[in-house]
């Protein structure tokens, strides 16, 4: 995903599409006819200062930076469900 066209274009959207879509594929070519599933991710674009996350099903996506004063605790900055 990461040298696809789409993240090179800035199509974070259809990059995203396209990979839960082979995913899928590639599951279903192994045999996983059966049961369920959930997925979380999280892109980040550095250049542009850009987050994008989705989530499906019971995944959440936990956002938390160090605390400068202390390099061992963490503060929490969103949480998207």
């Amino acid at each position: 995903m990461a040298g696809s066209e789409e993240i090179q274009s800035g199509d974070y959207e259809w990059a995203i599409r396209t990979a839960l879509k082979e995913e899928d594929r590639q599951l279903r070519e192994k045999g996983a006819k059966k049961g369920g599933s959930t997925v979380a991710l999280c892109l980040i674009d550095l250049t542009d200062g850009l987050l994008v996350v989705g989530n499906l099903g019971d995944s959440h996506i936990i956002l938390a930076e160090q605390d400068g004063r202390d390099g061992a605790k963490y503060k929490l900055v969103s949480i998207h469900r």
